[in-house]
């Protein structure tokens, strides 16, 4: 039995450190290919600790995390989103009207169970009852060739679109991170591409 539960603002503090586990694991996968470490994760995440509008939810099954999202107003000082504002200018676009859809990790073990599904409703809730209409998120691009996908990766940009989110190549952040490679470990840069949906 999967169980749920969302953390606001400063609570986030108490599953901080499951959730930085966590995201260590999963994003060693691909598309991300991350060689991360906990350090790093729990400085990121001290970010949406810091501000009362953030949630962090997650999945427990058996008492453990096996599954996190997070969320948190677009315009605010988080290191992912410096500069993004000038971008949704060009387009005619306030930053500050989004709430952003940080990122959903699943432990492999544990997806096809519908959590993401159930995530993607908690930060459409949270979002809601913060006064958002709309919501954003940001996914990593791969070009054809550079670092392939594995036979059995599950592209979500069908569901993403199902659920009423528009990419928007022309809006974008490029991010370095120490990257797994067949030749070893790389700081290689990625370049994440952003999806818009209006709550309606």
């Amino acid at each position: 039995m999967v169980e749920y539960q969302s953390y606001t603002g400063a609570q986030i503090q108490e599953v901080l450190p499951d959730v930085a586990g966590l995201r260590i694991r999963v994003f060693r996968d691909y598309p991300y290919l991350y060689d991360g470490n906990r350090a790093y994760e729990e400085h990121y995440l001290q970010g949406l600790a810091r501000n009362e509008r953030s949630l962090v939810a997650v999945a427990r099954v058996d008492g453990a995390v096996v599954a996190a999202a997070t969320a948190l107003p677009l315009g605010n000082d988080a290191e992912i989103l410096a500069g993004i504002d000038r971008q949704f200018a060009k387009l005619g676009l306030d930053a500050r009207d989004y709430y952003y859809y940080s990122e959903i990790v699943v432990d492999a073990a544990h997806r096809g169970r519908g959590i993401a599904r159930e995530f993607y409703r908690r930060r459409r809730d949270r979002a809601i009852a913060l006064g958002y209409r709309k919501v954003c998120f940001a996914a990593i691009v791969r070009e054809p060739g550079v670092l392939p996908a594995p036979a059995d990766y599950f592209d979500p940009a069908p569901m993403w679109t199902a659920l009423g989110f528009v990419q928007h190549p022309d809006i974008s952040v490029t991010f370095r991170w120490p990257t797994l490679t067949p030749a070893g470990t790389q700081e290689i840069d990625h370049r994440l591409v952003f999806w818009l949906s209006d709550l309606g």
